[in-house]
């Protein structure tokens, strides 16, 4: 038998994880589903019954982000604790199993039943929000078309891309820190956006004498001049650089990931 990966095994693993955690994650479930429920309808009425798509996007992106890092932060979080640790890194199967395991219930399941629990919570929203005379009807917003959070049309690549990025930090994340992994992940996080906006600033000022304005890594420039603010849009080759090393920096994350639980083996 294979000591790397067996799929029989991984199977058995698979459901094992299920059946152990099926409590937790039904009523995990029903929690985001009422958080959504609650944020999508204060949305609504507070804007006289009208839900805007863009305001479903933004609530979509943000939720997902949150949620889906919170979770991702505890798949590993029993190492910390020395007798399940023990359980754990003693169990009959490989560390690319679990490992798997772990990937597959935080980044792909929790993808798609996010995407299920957000579209009923919202058509409910939907169905009880009647606009007054005047407003634009409801209608639920499409992952596939129309304008996504960042402008752009079509599919929402850019909320799944970031939705990557934050699983892949937060999974090294959960494996790396035995204690307080969300917390410690998180300081992490914002000492290293801190350091990359002073140095992306800093790149830019040394080259443009104009004032710049909040600009973030590969999305274009923007600069203070005359009094007035212009921007600058990235071209194609500088959008593209900027995905592929999102993607170079996810897969490291989570290849840094798989070798950090290596290293737990008993």
């Amino acid at each position: 038998m294979n000591n790397t990966f067996n799929l029989k095994r991984f199977i058995m693993l698979f459901k094992k994880h299920g059946a152990e955690h099926a409590k937790i994650y039904l009523l995990s479930i029903v929690v985001l589903a009422g958080i959504i429920f609650l944020v999508l309808g204060t949305t609504s009425f507070s804007n006289h019954r009208h839900l805007a798509q863009a305001a479903q996007q933004a609530i979509f992106s943000l939720t997902l982000w949150i949620a889906g890092s919170i979770f991702t932060s505890l798949s590993f979080a029993d190492l910390g604790d020395k007798k399940k640790a023990a359980g754990i890194l003693t169990l009959p199967a490989s560390q690319l199993e679990k490992y798997l395991v772990a990937w597959l219930y935080s980044f792909i399941l929790f993808q798609l039943i996010f995407i299920a629990i957000f579209y009923f919570a919202d058509w409910i929203v939907i169905s009880i929000s009647i606009p007054p005379a005047g407003f634009e009807r409801n209608h639920l917003f499409s992952l596939l078309y129309g304008r996504n959070i960042f402008g752009r049309d079509g599919l929402s690549f850019d909320t799944f891309i970031i939705y990557a990025f934050f699983h892949a930090f937060t999974f090294w994340g959960s494996i790396f820190f035995e204690k307080l992994h969300f917390v410690k992940t998180a300081v992490v996080f914002i000492v290293l956006v801190v350091i990359l906006i002073f140095a992306n600033e800093t790149l830019l000022s040394a080259f443009i004498s104009s004032e710049p304005v909040r600009n973030v890594p590969f999305e274009g420039f923007s600069y203070v001049g005359d009094g007035r603010i212009y921007r600058i849009p990235p071209n194609s080759f500088v959008s593209w650089l900027g995905k592929i090393i999102m993607y170079a920096v996810v897969a490291t994350l989570w290849l840094s990931a798989y070798y950090r639980l290596k290293e737990k083996q008993v």
